[in-house]
């Protein structure tokens, strides 16, 4: 049933501010921007094991428009690549990197919950208890080589070396810092 007094255009999606005063939105213009901003990044998307439509972006500027420990991989480049989807493996990931053509030494990151904080994968932590003794000596070479680049490109995010991310949500070195990691690959 439909009131009979009542202007249907005021109030619909919010302009009516806009349409009356002229007064913009301001928050429809950061929403805009921003998915602007993701679906310009986007590189292509693939189905996961569980059939799930997983997109990959290229260098996002910010994690705010994405769901929580999201999976990544980064190049020797410094390039971030961010698949959307807390249910992938890493190996989907780099399978679809390769079939891109985008090959070499990836490093495997992980989000940590909705921060924009960075691990190491878990793949990396072979006792879950921290890097001691788990890295083999070709991964230590490619994490100290390629990090302090992708922590350059991305200084809105936070790349953490010191452990991996089992090792973060254990709750584990919650005084984290730069000086204490014990690779420090950030000041190599």
């Amino acid at each position: 049933m439909r009131a009979k007094f009542v202007n249907i255009d005021e109030g619909v999606d919010d302009k009516y501010l806009f349409n009356k005063y002229g007064i913009e939105d301001k928050f429809e213009k950061i929403y805009k921007s921003e998915q602007a901003d993701k679906a310009e990044n986007c590189i292509g998307k693939f189905k996961d094991w569980d059939n799930y439509m997983v997109k990959v972006y290229l260098n996002p500027s910010s994690l705010k428009m994405f769901g929580n420990w999201n999976r990544a991989c980064s190049d020797e480049k410094g390039n971030l690549y961010l698949a959307d989807s807390i249910e992938i493996l890493h190996d989907e990931l780099v399978a679809f990197l390769s079939s891109k053509d985008i090959k070499g030494n990836l490093i495997n990151w992980q989000q940590y919950k909705d921060s924009n904080v960075f691990y190491l994968a878990e793949g990396y932590d072979l006792n879950e208890v921290g890097l001691d003794n788990s890295l083999s000596d070709e991964e230590i070479v490619i994490i100290k080589k390629h990090t302090p680049i992708v922590i350059k490109n991305h200084p809105q995010f936070n790349f953490r070396t010191d452990m991996t991310i089992l090792s973060a949500n254990a709750g584990l070195n919650e005084n984290y810092s730069q000086d204490n990691d014990p690779y420090n690959f950030a000041a190599w």
